[in-house]
């Protein structure tokens, strides 16, 4: 299976392909720990992590080729990019399966496209996640959805790998969801929602914080001017209209650059903007 992969799209293989074993905890003077083990690459003797005795491995390998045969099984396009990324030396893996053919137009001139998102990790930092997006191709936005249908995250746990088997079902039925979205974001285009609506919904949704300012209240002042920012940008595009402020949201999620750790900061953002779209206040904005 991996030679067959190995022409895809992706970072070299010896990067994420290698195999790992867990290995009992000793410490400087001798002394064996027994409630963790350390997980190590096996080729280079590197400690990739440490880990509780309910850890079990998930590899980056099993999870690459149940993926790919997860796609052919699906059957929803035989046009599809299967792109893979590692993070960290070899510690974090993402798979993008992108399929051109799958676009949709919320409006004349805006497609959308579909895609699937397959993350894993051997330092716990990511569990096993495979998820059904859209991708908005104008500026490149992942579409986040309040719909958890397609989203499923496994922990690395003795029955954690069950999670690879669900891949073909997920996939359909992102698919399926991915078509009904559409009238949804069709909708939004033609939902006034003006400026300080929004700002309000980003306030109160998006970057509240515990913290108290001597001269605002309590949200990410830098991250409100980002999104207001992007807004302007939107607006200007696209009209005052849930449409911009729904964009806006999920080109702040997409496009993370700025951020310690880019990958981490798209899924953080995207978790709290589904939660934000699952607020009755959305649905009300939104008339859902």
């Amino acid at each position: 299976m991996l030679d067959s992969i190995a022409v895809l799209s992706s970072n070299s293989p010896e990067n994420w392909s290698f195999n790992t074993e867990l290995v009992p905890l000793q410490i400087e003077n001798g002394t064996i720990v027994n409630s963790h083990k350390a997980l190590i690459r096996t080729d280079t003797e590197e400690v990739l992590a440490v880990h509780g005795n309910g850890y079990h491995i998930i590899s980056h390998d099993d999870v690459v080729n149940s993926t790919y045969d997860a796609v052919k099984q699906a059957d929803i396009s035989n046009d599809f990019n299967f792109q893979i990324t590692d993070y960290d030396n070899g510690r974090k893996l993402k798979i993008d399966i992108i399929f051109p053919d799958l676009i949709v137009q919320p409006v004349v001139g805006d497609d959308v496209r579909f895609q699937i998102q397959v993350y894993n990790s051997y330092d716990a930092s990511w569990s096993l996640s495979q998820q059904a997006k859209a991708f908005r191709l104008w500026c490149l936005n992942g579409c986040t959805t309040p719909n958890t249908i397609s989203h499923q995250r496994t922990k690395h746990t003795k029955n954690g790998s069950l999670g690879l088997d669900a891949g073909a079902n997920l996939m359909r039925q992102g698919f399926r969801q991915f078509f009904n979205d559409k009238n949804m974001w069709t909708s939004y285009t033609k939902q006034p929602m003006s400026w300080s609506t929004v700002e309000d919904f980003f306030k109160k949704n998006l970057v509240k914080t515990t913290h108290k300012y001597k001269d605002h209240n309590e949200f990410n002042k830098k991250q409100l001017d980002n999104l207001l920012s992007i807004h302007g940008e939107q607006v200007n595009h696209l009209g005052h209209n849930a449409w911009a402020a729904y964009n806006t949201m999920t080109q702040w999620a997409t496009h993370t650059q700025e951020c310690a750790v880019p990958e981490n900061a798209q899924r953080q953002r995207s978790d709290q903007i589904a939660k934000a779209m699952r607020s009755d206040t959305w649905r009300t904005l939104t008339n859902a």
